[in-house]
């Protein structure tokens, strides 16, 4: 799970844990203002191995998605505001690093990549029309134009054969 400490990310991975089953590799840069609060009472779960890492440091990520049988990638510097405050680390996050994820969860055989997308792909819709994921996207903000690119070259490397999913959620908080 990328972005495993975030509002999303600790909710799933504690979720996640619940199954007796189910082990869980929780990635996080944990420098956003929240730092790890959404895991900090997990940190030590005997299933829950916790790496603060940069979701752009692929030399890290690796060896991870070796092991792994799926990938959530959450990460990514979320919302327009966030977004127009550092656009270069906006991209650098939300395009590049996660078309490296994409390509370096082939590369590792994972069998399946659930990737963590924003409704805000379709932008400004006519309100008389019902949108479904079908819908033409028209991404009015930064935001959901690094989305959109990410959902695109996923639907193109359909990740090394693999399964994938793509979810476009609303406004979670």
């Amino acid at each position: 799970v990328t972005g495993a400490a975030g509002y999303g990310g600790g909710a799933l991975t504690r979720r996640l844990l619940a199954g007796e089953a189910t082990n869980v590799i929780g990635v996080d840069w944990c420098r956003m203002a929240h730092g790890d609060q959404g895991v900090r009472e997990l940190i030590g779960h005997p299933r829950l191995e916790f790496v603060q890492a940069d979701v752009r440091d692929l030399d890290t990520l690796r060896p991870l998605l070796s092991r792994s049988d799926a990938v959530v990638h959450l990460a990514a510097i979320v919302g327009d505001p966030a977004g127009k405050r550092d656009p270069g680390l906006t991209r650098s996050i939300n395009i590049d690093a996660s078309t490296n994820l994409i390509d370096a969860s082939g590369e590792a055989d994972v069998d399946h990549l659930v990737f963590v997308s924003t409704c805000s792909n379709y932008g400004v819709s006519d309100t008389s029309t019902l949108v479904t994921e079908d819908a033409e996207l028209n991404p009015v903000s930064l935001y959901a134009e690094t989305k959109v690119a990410v959902q695109r070259h996923l639907a193109e490397q359909a990740n090394g054969g693999r399964g994938y999913t793509a979810l476009r959620l609303a406004t979670v908080y």
